[in-house]
C-alpha cells in the first residue's frame, strides 16, 4: 500500500527536482520601517455613504473581505449591523454602505523620525468547516496547484505546500513557493508548510530515535515558519516502523511545545486505521490518542483502501471510511479530525499492471475507450471497465463529485473539522467543487 497514490508517489519522486534552497524571507512578513525624507505627499480616497443595501454572505467571505469590497471598514460594517464579533455565516444578510461620493483628501508623508505602523494582519477565513488543499510544485514551471488555487479560492480555507522534505539529521530541504503563499494571503487562505520524509522509514527512524535530530528538525521548522509567513506546519512522516511509535509521539509533543506558544498551528497527516492493533505494523507507529492531545488537527488519509499492488476495488469505500472515522473519533475529539480524500484513481490491468491517474486522465481514458461509468451502490464510488488495443481488460476505480458527497455527509454527521484534499492540480470538474460548497 502506498498511501497517497498518484500524487504522493509523484511528489516523493519529483520534489528532489526542485531547488534545494536556503531559508529566505519572501516578503510576506509584516514589519515596521523608518521612511525616507524623500517620500512625497500623496492622495488617498475616502468613501462616504448615506445609504445601505443588503449583502448575502457567501462561502469564503470574511467580514474583512466584505468591508474591503465596499470600500469601508470592518468597524463600520459591524456598527451598521450591530455585530459583536467578526464572524459571519453563509447565508447571513448584512447591510453594506452604498457609495454616494468620493472625496480626495490630501495627506502628508511622515517625518523621518516617525515609524509607519504595520498594516493590519491578514484576516483569514472564519468558517464552520475547514477545506484544506495540498499543493505541489514539482519544478519551477509547475503551476498546476497554483491554477486550481486561483480558480477555487472561494472554496478553500487553507493550503499545505508539499514542497519540503526532512533528512535523517533533521535538516529540511525545499523551496518556498512564494507565489502560492502570496495568492493564499491575497484570498485570506491560511498557508501551511508540509514536511515529509519521502516515505523513507530509515530517515524517520534516524530522526525519531535521536533527541538531537528531533530538536534540529523542530528548530528548522520554526525558522521556516517565522521567516516565510506560514501559519503552521503539517507533519507527513509515512512508512514509520512500529518500533518508532514512542519517538513519533515525542516529536509531536516537542513540536507542540515549540510552536503553539508562538501562535503556530500544528497538524499531522496520518495513515488510516480501524484499531490500535500491534499486529498492524503498517500503522501501529501512530498513537492516535497521544498524538491527538498535542495537535490542533489530524488529517486521516482515508484513501488507498485498494492500491497498486492489491486487487481492483474502490479507492475509499463508504463503509471503510466510516470504520476509520469511528475508531478515530473514539480516541480523538471530532473537531480535531480532517477527513482526507484523494483526487485520483487506479487502472488495474488483468495482466497485473496497475497505473494511477488523475481524475482528468481517467475521464480521458473513459472517453477514448467509450466506457460506461457506473456507480457502485455498496462502496458508493464510481468505476468502469474497458478493453485496450491489445484486448486486455482493465478495471478503473476513482473518486468523483458523487462519491465525495457521501464522504462529506460523514463530516457533517460526525461533527468533524472538515476535509483535506490530496492534491490540488488534478483538475476535478466544477461539480466536485460545487458539491463541497453545498455540503459543508
Amino acid at each position: 500500500m502506498t498511501t497517497g497514490g498518484y500524487s504522493k508517489m509523484k511528489w516523493r519522486k519529483n520534489i528532489k527536482n526542485t531547488m534545494i534552497a536556503s531559508i529566505v524571507a519572501t516578503g510576506l512578513l509584516t514589519v515596521s520601517f523608518t521612511p525616507s525624507l524623500s517620500l512625497a505627499a500623496s492622495k488617498t480616497t475616502i468613501t462616504t455613504a448615506s445609504k445601505t443595501s443588503l449583502y448575502t454572505v457567501k462561502r469564503g467571505d470574511t467580514l474583512y473581505r466584505i468591508a474591503a469590497s465596499y470600500k469601508t471598514s470592518v468597524a463600520n460594517v459591524k456598527k451598521i449591523n450591530k455585530l459583536k464579533t467578526d464572524t459571519v455565516k453563509i447565508g447571513q444578510k448584512l447591510k453594506v454602505p452604498v457609495v454616494t461620493s468620493k472625496t480626495p483628501v490630501k495627506t502628508t508623508a511622515p517625518k523621518a523620525t516617525e515609524k509607519i505602523s504595520p498594516p493590519n494582519p491578514i484576516a483569514y477565513k472564519s468558517v464552520d468547516k475547514e477545506v484544506l488543499g495540498f499543493t505541489v510544485k514539482y519544478n519551477l514551471n509547475d503551476v498546476s496547484s497554483y491554477n486550481i488555487m486561483k480558480k477555487q479560492h472561494d472554496s478553500l480555507t487553507s493550503i499545505a505546500t508539499a514542497t519540503h522534505v526532512v533528512d535523517g539529521n533533521g535538516n529540511i530541504h525545499g523551496t518556498v513557493p512564494a507565489e502560492q503563499l502570496a495568492l493564499a494571503n491575497e484570498n485570506h487562505i491560511k498557508p501551511t508548510l508540509m514536511v515529509g520524509n519521502e516515505f523513507n522509514s530509515k530517515v524517520a527512524h534516524q530522526i525519531l530515535s535521536s533527541k538531537t535530530n528531533r530538536n534540529r528538525m523542530v528548530n528548522n521548522i520554526l525558522s521556516i515558519l517565522q521567516n516565510n509567513g506560514y501559519k503552521g506546519v503539517n507533519i507527513d512522516l509515512e512508512n514509520v516502523d512500529d518500533a518508532d511509535r514512542n519517538g513519533y509521539s515525542t516529536l509531536i509533543k516537542e513540536l507542540s511545545g515549540a510552536l503553539k506558544p508562538k501562535g503556530f498551528v500544528l497538524s499531522v497527516s496520518l495513515q488510516p486505521k480501524t484499531s490500535d492493533n500491534p499486529r498492524h505494523t503498517w500503522v501501529y507507529a501512530y498513537d492516535y490518542k497521544t498524538i491527538g492531545k498535542y495537535v490542533d488537527y489530524m488529517l486521516v488519509m482515508t484513501y488507498d483502501e485498494h492500491y497498486k499492488s492489491s486487487n481492483p476495488g474502490s479507492v475509499a469505500s463508504i463503509s471503510w471510511v466510516n470504520n476509520v472515522i469511528k475508531y478515530t473519533k473514539s480516541v480523538v475529539p471530532a473537531n480535531k479530525i480532517l477527513l482526507g480524500v484523494g483526487s485520483y484513481g487506479y487502472d488495474w490491468s488483468l495482466k497485473g499492471q496497475t497505473k494511477s491517474h488523475s481524475f482528468e486522465e481517467i475521464m480521458e481514458i473513459a472517453k477514448k475507450y467509450k466506457a460506461t461509468i457506473r456507480f457502485d451502490s455498496v462502496s458508493k464510488t464510481p468505476h468502469f471497465s474497458y478493453k485496450d488495443e491489445k484486448g486486455v481488460v482493465h478495471q478503473v476505480w476513482f473518486e468523483n463529485a458523487q462519491s465525495i458527497a457521501y464522504k462529506l455527509d460523514i463530516i457533517k454527521r460526525e461533527g468533524l473539522k472538515g476535509i483535506g484534499i490530496w492534491r490540488l492540480g488534478h483538475n476535478f470538474d466544477d461539480t466536485y467543487w460545487n458539491t463541497i460548497d453545498s455540503k459543508l
